[in-house]
């Protein structure tokens, strides 16, 4: 079972040359049990090497805003034989996780990207970015809070993926197709303004990507579980035990056996691995299934690893300067694919950085604890705790020690 579970979590292959240490200013916070009793330190500390030991839902509610209404009603239940297809077609609403989601779609020359929105129209936009083997339904627990706070929650299907298109060609899923996708949808959807970009696992790796290419387009970047490229890269040369962990990208590298290991006999191994995941409940393992059962979604999915092993995921013009928008890292600490020591942000790659450590999730935790996962996140949205244009350094500090690690 835990050569099933491997093979649901996502890691970029991307060997960048880093230095032995590196200086990370960040707030580091640990969170208990409940999630509600932390403290935020600002501090600068040589961290390499990882050292630290909805709303009740009701009847349906309908709430006028201008240009857009938002709407939440009960999740009805998962109806049997649902046909995937019709969220192809714009505009196709559904209940998920409490809140009432619409489809759409832009495109980026001929490939179409599909997403998922909600909430108001008019409000600050916030993009939720999965990663593999999940597609927009992995943030249904997001929706609600999200779009009660008033946010615009916008949470693609990147290319590859569920019902968005499926381009020919490695090269297809490289970093500048990729990135050039999510800048579209942020320009489509924005009312012209940067958007809060969140996201998990190969998610992560887009949103890294997007804040260092077109850092005018993001407001402020949030990832789950997911390193930075140097961070992995360097711990893919020098950790046997992280080198165990991502076996899988190698097998990612064969033709055509991963995708009939993943696929075939119904699925098996797929529902196997994602069915080991023990906030996953049996009617989210077949939304996942039925997503990955459409022509050619895993082989997109797995050409992200074969493009990154390729190097199309190195930047065309790599960085001089670190990133300076805030960057916040929300990290389950049970996490079985990304040791702990990965949960770090060195200043050459940004210098306003926030860690926030969950000791009882794992490499999903915005599934595990969803209550928790949210006050967090939205804290960290609302707490845009410096600006390219206004550095700010000092963090608020909040309540007791609970749970804090040096």
């Amino acid at each position: 079972m835990a050569a099933l579970r491997n093979c649901t979590s996502s890691l970029l292959v991307q060997a960048v040359a880093t230095t032995s240490e590196s200086t990370v200013r960040s707030g580091r916070v640990h969170f208990g049990a409940r999630g509600s009793s932390h403290k935020l330190i600002e501090r600068s500390k040589t961290m390499l090497g990882g050292v630290r030991q909805r709303p009740p839902l009701g009847s349906s509610v309908s709430q006028p805003l201008p240009g857009r209404s938002r709407r939440y009603a009960v999740a009805q239940p998962f109806p049997e034989g649902w046909d995937m297809e019709v969220e192809d077609e714009e505009g196709f609403e559904e209940v998920v996780g409490g809140c009432l989601v619409q489809h759409g779609q832009v495109w980026n020359g001929d490939v179409k990207i599909h997403y998922v929105e909600c909430g108001d129209k008019n409000g600050e936009l916030v993009v939720l970015i999965h990663g593999f083997p999940n597609f927009w339904y992995v943030w249904k627990n997001q929706f609600l809070a999200l779009a009660e706070a008033g946010y615009h929650v916008v949470a693609p299907d990147l290319r590859g993926y569920n019902t968005s298109s499926k381009p020919d060609g490695i090269q297809c899923y490289g970093r500048s197709a990729v990135v050039s996708d999510m800048v579209l949808l942020i320009d489509h959807l924005g009312n012209g303004k940067p958007a809060t970009v969140v996201g998990h696992d190969w998610g992560g790796f887009v949103t890294w990507a997007l804040a260092e290419d077109f850092p005018q387009k993001v407001k402020k970047a949030v990832l789950a579980n997911v390193p930075h490229s140097s961070v992995f890269g360097s711990a893919l040369r020098s950790s046997l035990r992280q080198i165990r962990r991502s076996w899988y990208i190698g097998f990612f590298q064969l033709p055509w056996l991963p995708e009939w290991l993943m696929t075939g006999n119904g699925c098996k191994t797929l529902k196997a691995a994602l069915g080991g995941i023990p906030s996953f409940q049996p009617l989210d393992v077949d939304r996942h299934v039925k997503a990955y059962e459409k022509a050619g979604v895993i082989k997109g999915a797995i050409n992200y690893y074969r493009a990154a092993f390729r190097d199309y995921w190195s930047a065309v013009t790599p960085r001089s300067t670190p990133v300076e928008l805030p960057v916040d890292l929300i990290w389950g600490e049970l996490d079985d694919f990304l040791g702990i020591e990965l949960a770090v942000i060195p200043s050459t790659v940004a210098t306003n950085v926030v860690i926030k450590l969950l000791p009882h999730s794992s490499h999903w935790p915005m599934w595990d604890d969803p209550k928790q996962f949210n006050s967090v996140l939205l804290d960290s949205i609302r707490s845009q705790h410096a600006t390219p244009a206004d550095q700010v350094h000092e963090i608020p500090v909040v309540s007791s020690s609970e749970g804090l690690v040096d």
